[in-house]
């Protein structure tokens, strides 16, 4: 915790609110949070001065240790509940999957839209995207909405496999295997797979 800055527990937070994983009632997107409403219990005892923004807090609260533990036991990590880089780098990469997976299925064009960020952007295409498929609206992007993105993008992607859903078997001959790499490198190249991704399935191809 000594080597994390406040800017990164703070994209943390963002971060772990964008993709389900509430941060109490007031939720950093909520109206609780711009109405400054918290729980001086859970916010320290009284340790964490409960009348600034969720955004100013300085070290990790119990909704965010919560939020950590949560996220790290879905990703079947050692849950302590505690922040650090190799997390930071494992909740980013949570979020440039649904970021990506969004770019493919809403035909998104942002150069800056994998950004590993689930900011005010990101925010308002997984409303765009819930909304045109009847989930309810909210710009979160929860477990269900996370897997219904990513087997769409995978389907739309001729079967290539996109982050965070269901994958194909990989092609055990030279041929195929030599095939589909040339297909991965065709879906970077029209930024229809990011970089993360794209490293990820030539490490499967290429043991």
């Amino acid at each position: 915790m000594a080597d994390i800055t406040f800017e990164q527990i703070t994209r943390m937070r963002d971060n772990l609110d964008g993709l389900g994983y509430s941060m109490g009632p007031r939720g950093l997107f909520g109206i609780g949070n711009e109405q400054n409403t918290f729980d001086p219990v859970a916010l320290g005892g009284g340790a964490i001065d409960s009348s600034i923004s969720m955004r100013r807090i300085k070290v990790l609260d119990a909704y965010t240790k919560a939020s950590i533990y949560q996220f790290q036991r879905d990703q079947g990590l050692a849950a302590t509940g505690q922040i650090g880089a190799d997390l930071i780098a494992k909740v980013e990469l949570s979020v440039r999957n649904v970021q990506n997976n969004l770019k493919i299925v809403l035909a998104k064009t942002d150069s800056d839209l994998l950004s590993g960020y689930f900011g005010l952007k990101t925010f308002q295409y997984v409303k765009e995207y819930q909304k045109l498929r009847g989930f309810p609206v909210t710009g979160i992007a929860i477990p269900a909405v996370q897997k219904a993105l990513s087997d769409e993008a995978r389907k739309l992607v001729g079967g290539a496999p996109a982050p965070g859903g269901s994958q194909p078997p990989m092609p055990t001959d030279p041929q195929g295997r030599l095939a589909k790499l040339s297909d991965l490198k065709g879906l970077y190249d029209r930024g229809s797979i990011s970089k993360d991704g794209l490293i990820e399935e030539f490490r499967r191809l290429v043991p």
